[in-house]
């Protein structure tokens, strides 16, 4: 496995878009720009 997708499973780099997010935390994780706008299309696919 690269380097890069190490870095992306470990959770140092935001699984969607790649910007470093800090220390590894052990599993992926999303930066707060990427997870708010998940957030937002979630709740308008519930309101459809």
């Amino acid at each position: 496995m690269g380097e890069y997708a190490e870095m992306i499973l470990e959770g140092s780099v935001c699984e969607i878009c790649g910007e470093y997010i800090g220390e590894p935390t052990g599993y992926p994780q999303r930066c707060n720009e990427c997870h708010n706008e998940i957030t937002k299309l979630e709740l308008e696919d519930e309101i459809k």
